[in-house]
């Protein structure tokens, strides 16, 4: 009668080595294809903070902050402040230190102003506006 072979007592070390194997893979490659917080330019930022106001969509407005000037909630904060102003409404532009954020671009109520600020190659907002602060009105 033949002696089957004994079991190898390396099959779970081999399994857990290539489950830890793949986990290492999955962690590298999602840390690789994140992108960073931010715009890779002042125009860019511009364009993505107008269209999270505008949108009322302040999960995507807060990652345009640096995380050093905010708290994790102040975009959701900031567009409550608005009350009973549409969002779509307000308006965004931009100054060579600033973006200005105002309900209405003739008046000095009603705006913010936000500095910005170059980080790992990508353009954030800093709630700490630059000096000498920008007027809101356009003219």
């Amino acid at each position: 009668m033949p002696v089957a072979a004994k079991p190898s007592g390396r099959l779970p070390f081999i399994l857990l080595g290539a489950v830890v194997a793949a986990w290492m893979t999955y962690v590298v490659v999602a840390i690789s294809t994140t992108t960073p917080p931010g715009a890779s330019s002042e125009n860019e930022l511009s364009a993505e903070v107008m269209r999270a106001v505008k949108a009322g969509d302040s999960k995507a407005l807060q990652e345009y902050f640096s995380k050093e000037t905010t708290g994790d909630h102040y975009a959701e904060a900031w567009l409550a402040s608005l009350g009973s102003v549409p969002p779509e409404s307000v308006e965004v532009r931009e100054t060579d230190r600033a973006l200005i954020v105002s309900t209405d671009p003739n008046a000095e109520a009603g705006c913010t102003v936000w500095g910005l600020t170059k980080k790992e190659g990508r353009w954030l907002l800093v709630t700490v506006p630059p000096l000498p602060t920008p007027p809101c009105r356009l003219g």
